[in-house]
């Protein structure tokens, strides 16, 4: 079965302290890198590591494969996992890019166990602050005209309007052309007076005459005495609070300070890393059978750190239970891994050994 066989989504992580396990030079276990826990997010595709990482470049190893740096902060470091990783435990190194003496590790397996269930969805933030009113956009195209409603119904005839004045009276005719004088008649005796007759009805009133201008207007009077004050009314409502202002342009940047000393010169880094490994096939008896394997760092590289995995079918997997294992820094280039199986009955099987290897500038 090959390596880049992909694994099942049934993946759980098993983070195992190893602090017995691997062998650190007593001078180059720094406190900026710590390694406390991690956890894999399979869906993701991440290894979220947590721990105390300072705040210089790490590089992140999973066994002989260093893994790409998605963000790191002071204590959390996210890597990106393969899709390829086999089930089988792991050495995870967090490593300096430019110092040396500053590496931790943990032991993760791979392939065991069932994920846990998710936890509660967290409390919801606050909300952010209003953003500033955006401009008025442009005033669109008018639309067309609609179609023409239906005629409405006839209305109901309107009452009769009051009577209007009456009209001027018209002018005098013409005086009518003079006939022909008549002889001259005998003058008849007077006869008596007759009574006098009713006063004949009043005529229509004429119409009113313009109104005349207006008269000038007369001195102002003396001011009245001052009235006593009044109760002071109650307070009113207040208002509600306006719209909030527009943010004023930002101002003009400062002067540049001067440049800070250069700070010191940190130790140099690593080079040469590589992964020295060997397979063995081990046979141990029952309780009492154990066996040591050797790995050498090839050149003139130091030991970083050491991985074992048990290889059936050459997939790599983790050690069944009953079957111990612990290893140290036998020499500069050297690692040494020893096996002991506490079992009633015998243990054989294929088992890789690995040494991480690097020159320390």
């Amino acid at each position: 079965m090959r390596q880049s066989r992909i694994f099942r989504l049934t993946v759980a992580l098993v983070l195992i302290a190893v602090t017995a396990m691997l062998a650190v030079p007593p001078v180059s276990h720094a406190t900026q890198v710590v390694l406390k826990s991690a956890h894999l997010y399979l869906n993701a595709g991440v290894l979220e590591l947590k721990g105390e990482f300072g705040d210089t470049p790490l590089d992140v190893w999973l066994a002989d494969r260093q893994l790409q740096v998605q963000s790191q902060t002071a204590d959390e470091i996210v890597a990106t996992m393969p899709s390829d990783v086999e089930n089988g435990s792991y050495w995870v190194l967090v490593t300096s890019s430019v110092d040396s003496g500053h590496y931790d590790a943990l032991v993760v397996v791979v392939g065991y166990g069932q994920a846990g269930p998710a936890g509660p969805a967290g409390p919801a933030g606050p909300a952010g602050p209003v953003g500033a009113t955006g401009a008025t956009g442009a005033v669109g195209p008018q639309g067309p005209a609609g179609p023409a409603g239906p005629v409405g119904a006839t209305g109901a005839v309107g009452p009769m309007g009051p009577q209007g004045p009456a009209g001027a009276d018209g002018a005098t005719g013409a005086v009518g052309a003079q006939g022909p004088v008549g002889p001259a008649g005998p003058a008849g005796a007077n006869g008596a007076m007759g009574a006098m007759g009713p006063q004949g009805p009043a005529g229509p009133a004429g119409p009113a005459g313009p109104a005349g201008p207006v008269g000038a207007t007369g001195p102002q009077g003396p001011a009245g005495p001052q009235g006593a004050t009044g109760l002071t009314g109650a307070v009113g409502p207040q208002g509600p609070e306006g719209p909030m202002g527009t943010q004023g342009p930002a101002g003009p940047q400062g002067a540049t300070g001067p440049q800070g000393p250069a700070g010191p010169q940190g130790s140099p880094g690593l080079s040469g890393y590589q992964v020295a490994t060997v397979t063995v096939n081990v046979n141990l008896a029952g309780q009492v059978g154990s066996q040591n394997i050797v790995v050498n760092c090839p050149g003139t590289t130091r030991v970083l750190s050491g991985f074992i995995n048990r290889m059936p079918a050459g997939v790599r997997q983790a050690f069944p239970p009953g079957v111990a294992w612990s290893g140290w820094v036998s020499g500069s280039g050297q690692y040494t891994f020893s096996l002991k199986n506490t079992n009633f009955g015998g243990y054989a099987d294929a088992v890789e050994a690995g040494a991480i290897c690097a020159n320390t500038n």
